[in-house]
């Protein structure tokens, strides 16, 4: 990926040319002076290269040589996901400010592109039939949320946002995950 402003190897031939002393024994382009200058300039362009290149690595969003330590760093797991999911949740969970809210995830989720909606707790196992003194949730109920997503959201994104939640939702919750 080339920043712009990025010089490449013609840019630093001519610069070198321009820099050269006037005179007889240096002006010959054909000459080992200028096979010289070729050389250096090819790799002057090479260096400025790399340095876009390593540019472009500090952002997870462009990151393709680094993803993998980008995920290393923030606790990710690649799974099956594409690059460009890879760098997504990459970005998602460095920008990740943190919260336990319900909102706090709703706003996770629009950033991945996904409308959601949370509920808690999750009713357990009440039906008409049930007793009239049952309960409607169990005690544990209340340590459990439901996230509930469109179906169209494909398989990719959709374990990216679970992976993320799990990791984000606060250790004595348990999220479940249903898609409508």
């Amino acid at each position: 990926m080339a920043l712009p402003g990025a010089r490449t190897a013609d840019d630093y031939l001519a610069a070198l040319r321009q820099l050269s002393p006037p005179g007889i024994a240096f002006g010959d382009e054909e000459g080992r002076w200028d096979d010289l200058l070729e050389a250096l300039a090819q790799e002057l362009g090479r260096a400025d290269a790399s340095a876009a290149n390593m540019i472009a690595e500090m952002d997870p969003r462009t990151a393709d040589e680094t993803i993998a330590a980008w995920e290393y760093m923030l606790g990710l797991e690649a799974g099956s996901l594409s690059l460009a999911l890879r760098r997504e949740q990459a970005h998602a969970a460095l920008i990740a400010t943190g919260g336990q809210s319900p909102a706090y995830f709703v706003e996770l989720a629009a950033a991945l592109g996904m409308t959601i909606t949370i509920t808690s707790p999750v009713s357990v196992g009440w039906s008409p039939s049930s007793p009239p003194c049952a309960p409607l949730y169990s005690v544990y109920a209340r340590f459990v949320w439901l996230v509930t997503g469109p179906v169209g959201a494909s398989a990719g994104r959709r374990q990216m946002m679970e992976d993320l939640f799990n990791r984000l939702k606060p250790a004595h919750t348990v999220v479940a995950f249903e898609y409508v």
